[in-house]
């Protein structure tokens, strides 16, 4: 009985304990409750007026309506962390600066409710933009600065303002009093808010030099300008060549990666592959970010395309070196081709988003306008496609050249197509080069940004996957039934099949049948030599029926690879916005942190236990990501 009273003491003070924590979040968070659920302030018409702007023009007699503008930079560092007037706003220099555009408008009810809010300031800048007075100005309904047919996109935007509290990166279609047409990009859009949470109205700001003019042929130019992917874009030219040098380089990689264990036996092999993923995560944590953001997503590219061919070149020398010299080779060259790739790949994702911002700004063409998808599937095609072609390449020169020869020419491959890189057009990404990223930051991202965490189920169905089939797989299965030549085929199939299936998969099926798509496919390697049998059956399933046990299995690992190339990470992209390198990031180094503690520790790991970790991380990969979509996390409007 004392035991008991005791239990039921401490039960409650847990349960009292807990009750004032949640009272006190409710209070205490950065956001106000309202901020995602937003209440309008019906009583913004009974505040002193000199919050809210009058008619008159600002000017040292009415301290240029200081209160607003500090009401307006305090709910936007509220909303987001950081604002964009300063600490201690200036409101005389920020009505004259003529390089930020400043707006809003006030939720005050209007007499006739068919007018909606009217624009209550507006700097030098936003007069000068849509070419009206002060008065002019603060006298026209918000809406019209839009025209007709483009309302119901500016209601939607207002919408998911009211809902979420601010969006960034929004772009639109605008027009003067004089009729011209000009789209504002990059814009940042919050919510006011008085002290307690309540919604007073709606501000917006971008910069004069991101506002791009609408040419005189029409609306028709935005649809043409989209339609011309593939037409002889000048972007996109340059980013086709980054793709196949990218694919080139990185297929010369792989190539060697997926004979490692076959080549130096599964110690050693394991090893050497689990010291390149090592690295390739400590790169991404910790030099990949700050040297793209130094060096620009170009320069950054290319410089780490000639590094990983170091990677290449241990294979090719290991064939003339000693044994004794083999551990130090291999490991140099596996770090040093880890830095590279962690480098290479998050440069590879800044670009990509500087080629989408330089392709828009080359086209005309909005922000909803499914050009990440494009790209990316543009991207996944060449990729895939240059690693089918580069692994049959392989399998021939082994086939009819020495080891030593076959890498090689391996080698010069490899230093060829990082040579072709610096011929590619150095995109850059206002926002990328705006952005400042440090160990610190990758780490909030890695463990507090809670984006990160819906990432995760399917890096680490990918990275120990990679890990399983590499290792235990194509060397303790393939190699050994049906010979090493079997591994650059059947990998061969897996490839072919992810390069066919990348449009289909990117562009033409909606998300969520393409998610479950890749999850099972990583599922059912997994399984199929895995957990599902024991080794010795597999051994006599593939030694009996040769290819035609394996090829399904490589097909649907083809299939998986796709989603992830693809999909994945164009929804990614679009769901962090400014913020794309920093999550090419994180998905470096969960994927690539799963592939090294995958590397090294398989070889003493039974087939069936690393075989059901990666049929676990894809099924509840499927269940996050299918729950995000349907909780509309997939949608850009819902991504804060």
């Amino acid at each position: 009985t004392r035991h008991r009273s005791a239990r039921m003491r401490l039960f409650y003070a847990f349960v009292t304990f807990s009750l004032c924590f949640l009272r006190l979040s409710a209070h205490s968070g950065k956001l106000p409750r309202s901020a995602g659920r937003t209440r309008l302030h019906s009583a913004a018409k009974d505040m002193d007026f000199a919050v809210f702007p009058a008619r008159a023009e600002p000017s040292a007699a009415n301290d240029f309506y200081s209160p607003w503008l500090r009401t307006v930079e305090a709910s936007l560092r509220r909303l987001r962390g950081t604002g964009v007037l300063g600490s201690n706003v200036d409101a005389a220099s920020v009505y004259a600066d003529p390089q930020r555009v400043l707006l809003s408008h006030a939720l005050v009810p209007s007499p006739d409710p068919n007018v909606g809010p009217v624009f209550n300031y507006g700097n030098k800048a936003a007069q000068e933009l849509f070419e009206m007075s002060w008065g002019q100005l603060t006298s026209t309904p918000s809406r019209k600065s839009a025209e007709e047919p483009d309302r119901a996109e500016r209601e939607r935007l207002l919408n998911t303002v009211n809902a979420q509290g601010f969006i960034e990166d929004y772009k639109g279609l605008r027009v003067s009093s004089t009729g011209k047409r000009f789209y504002i990009c990059d814009a940042l859009v919050w919510n006011v808010l008085d002290e307690q949470g309540n919604v007073l109205g709606q501000a917006a700001s971008f910069l004069r030099k991101d506002v791009q003019p609408v040419e005189a042929e029409g609306r028709e130019a935005e649809g043409r300008a989209v339609a011309s992917v593939g037409s002889g874009s000048n972007v996109l030219k340059s980013f086709r060549l980054m793709c196949y040098s990218f694919a080139v380089n990185h297929a010369c990689a792989t190539a060697a990666l997926s004979l490692a264990s076959t080549r130096f036996g599964l110690n050693l092999g394991g090893l050497s592959s689990g010291a390149l993923y090592l690295a390739y995560t400590v790169s991404a944590l910790v030099f990949a970010t700050p040297t793209v953001n130094r060096l620009g997503p170009k320069t950054a590219l290319t410089a780490s395309l000639g590094l990983y061919c170091a990677y290449v070149a241990e294979f090719a020398a290991s064939s003339v070196l000693g044994a004794g010299s083999e551990y130090a080779l291999l490991l140099t060259g596996s770090v040093l081709g880890g830095i590279a790739a962690g480098v290479l790949w998050t440069a590879e994702g800044a670009y990509f988003s500087a080629a989408v911002d330089a392709f828009r700004k080359e086209t005309g063409s909005s922000g909803d306008d499914g050009v990440e998808a494009k790209l990316r599937a543009t991207f996944a095609r060449t990729f895939l496609g240059g690693e089918v072609a580069v692994k049959l390449l392989s399998s021939a020169l082994l086939f009819s050249l020495s080891d030593n020869l076959a890498f090689t020419a391996l080698f010069g491959l490899s230093l060829a197509s990082a040579g072709a890189a610096w011929f590619i057009k150095p995109f850059q990404s206002e926002k990328q080069a705006e952005s400042r990223r440090d160990i610190g930051g990758v780490l909030r991202a890695l463990f507090v940004d809670k984006r990160s965490y819906m990432l995760l189920p399917l890096n680490l169905a990918f990275g120990l996957g990679v890990a399983f089939l590499q290792l235990q797989v194509n060397g303790n299965v393939l190699a050994e039934n049906l010979g090493p030549a079997s591994v650059g085929i059947l990998s061969t199939v897996a490839i072919g099949a992810a390069a066919l299936s990348s449009d289909v998969l990117t562009k033409s099926l909606p998300f969520w049948l393409s998610i479950s798509i890749g999850a099972f496919g990583f599922f059912a390697m997994g399984s199929g030599f895995g957990w599902a049998l024991d080794g010795g059956t597999v051994a006599r399933l593939v030694s009996e029926n040769a290819y035609l046990f394996a090829v399904p299995f490589f097909v649907l690992w083809g299939l998986a690879r796709s989603t992830w190339e693809g999909p994945f990470k164009a929804f990614f992209a679009q769901f962090y916005g400014k913020d794309a390198s920093l999550a090419f990031s994180v998905t470096i180094i969960q994927s690539g942190l799963a592939s090294a503690i995958g590397f090294l520790t398989f070889p003493n790991v039974a087939m069936q236990f690393s075989g059901a970790l990666v049929s676990f991380s894809a099924v509840v990969a499927a269940a996050v990501l299918l729950s995000a979509q349907r909780a509309g996390l997939t949608d850009k409007e819902h991504q804060q």
